[in-house]
C-alpha cells in the first residue's frame, strides 16, 4: 500500500467515524459533515443550519431558517464546544474524540505514532 492509498483510506475512515459519532436529534448535522481539501490537506467541514425547533417537534420535518445567531450561521461548532443545546453532555468535543479516535486506530494500523490531541 503506498502513501496515496493510505491518505484515501485516512480521509474515508475518518468521514465515516465522524458521520457515526455525530450527536443525532434530527440528522441536520450528521447530513451536512464533508471532508474537503484546503492548502494545508484535509479540513473537516461540519454545517448544522439553523431549522425551525417547533416544525421539527411537530411533524419531524427539517425547515431551515437561513437564521444568523452571534454572527454564525449554523451550530455545529456550538455544539462541539459546550455540547447539545448548550449544556455540557456527550456531544461537547465529539468533533475532538471522532479525529482522535481515527488517528489512533491509524496509527496502530500502520505503525505508526500520534504525537498530539485535540482537547477532550
Amino acid at each position: 500500500m503506498n502513501l496515496s492509498d493510505i491518505k484515501d483510506v485516512t480521509r474515508s475512515s475518518l468521514l465515516w467515524q465522524l458521520i457515526m459519532d455525530s450527536p443525532i436529534l434530527s440528522g441536520n448535522m450528521q447530513y451536512h459533515i464533508q471532508l474537503g481539501y484546503g492548502n494545508d490537506g484535509y479540513e473537516v467541514i461540519i454545517e448544522a443550519p439553523f431549522y425551525d425547533m417547533k416544525q421539527w417537534r411537530k411533524n419531524k420535518t427539517i425547515v431551515h431558517t437561513g437564521e444568523t445567531k452571534h454572527g454564525f450561521s449554523d451550530y455545529a461548532q456550538w455544539v462541539n464546544e459546550a455540547g447539545g443545546f448548550g449544556r455540557h453532555n456527550k456531544s461537547e468535543h465529539w468533533v475532538n474524540r471522532s479525529v482522535n479516535d481515527i488517528c489512533r486506530s491509524i496509527a496502530i494500523k500502520y505503525g505508526g505514532v500520534v504525537e498530539g490531541v485535540l482537547e477532550e
